[in-house]
């Protein structure tokens, strides 16, 4: 059976936390020499500097918008979380908090500035266990034109939980982190083991180690090539596209492709990503 992927499911996708592929490209220096006076700014209202290190965990940093937690620490210490990028928001937003959280479109906006980013830092979009996480000015502070931003990279332990996974202790130089994916791409792309027909479907669902024994690979989104006005195509449509395009983003012998295409809430709402994932091995039965 075919899956349509939730509203919900299709703005976590879309957030950044799971996205597509891009060649590696040259990583450049990750932490750049800063002004006395931007090291000042930086240390005056403790919000971030490029090249911070955190002792963080999962449940933290995706439940704060802003940060909560202490100062960073020695990259020499133990952390598991590297800043990459600070700085304006480009992106014009109508709202960007309310009523003490922040909107969809904020994080939309966040999420599509730092993806990038991560990318030229020197971890390619395939390499979904690198998980992009960010953080944005205090609320008041935001309504008051203080629109920075945070991007960090932290790395989901293989065999934690997927939904709550333990972080990776990263590497005193971030330089280490690039070149390991560099030489082990395998590494760092995402695998599951679950108990449902998909990875979405689970109730409970582990990280694998994509060179050994999993159920679903994530391969990536493909968008479903249609006009902004254009009605809800048929599933029919919508599946028949992705078995083709999500098997070019590069699926094995073994393996199958388990698209998740938009619902029609999500289409309306102006999603057009079909969620490629390839399934292997013994599928689990389909539930009611």
């Amino acid at each position: 059976m075919r899956r349509i992927a939730s509203a919900a499911v299709i703005t976590t996708l879309a957030l950044g936390t799971l996205s597509g592929c891009f060649l590696l490209p040259e990583a450049p220096d990750p932490k750049p020499e800063a002004s006395e006076t931007e090291e000042a700014e930086a240390d005056s209202d403790g919000f971030a500097a490029i090249g911070d290190c955190w002792d963080t965990n999962f449940a933290d940093m995706a439940e704060w918008s802003s940060w909560e937690g202490d100062g960073p620490v020695d990259c020499d210490e133990d952390h598991h979380s590297y800043t990459y990028f600070v700085g304006e928001l480009e992106a014009d937003v109508q709202q960007g908090w309310d009523d003490g959280s922040t909107t969809s479109e904020l994080a939309g906006a966040v999420s599509d500035q730092c993806s990038p980013l991560l990318v030229e830092l020197g971890v390619p979009e395939t390499a979904a266990r690198a998980g992009l996480y960010f953080f944005v000015a205090p609320e008041d502070d935001w309504e008051d034109g203080d629109h920075r931003i945070r991007c960090d990279v932290a790395v989901s332990a293989v065999d934690s939980d997927w939904n709550e996974p333990e972080l990776e202790e990263l590497p005193a130089d971030i330089d280490d982190l690039i070149d390991d994916v560099d030489e082990n791409a395998v590494d760092y792309e995402l695998c599951i083991l679950g108990d449902g027909y998909g990875p979405y479907d689970s109730n409970e669902a582990y990280i694998a180690d994509c060179g050994g024994d999993y159920f679903w690979r994530y391969a990536g989104p493909v968008e479903f090539p249609s006009a902004a006005a254009d009605p809800y195509p048929s599933e029919d449509a919508l599946y028949a596209f992705s078995d083709t395009a999500c098997a070019a983003l590069g699926i094995q012998d073994d393996e199958a492709v388990l698209p998740y295409i938009p619902s029609p809430d999500g289409w309306d709402a102006g999603y057009r990503d079909i969620t490629c994932w390839f399934s292997q091995g013994q599928q689990q039965s389909d539930p009611v």
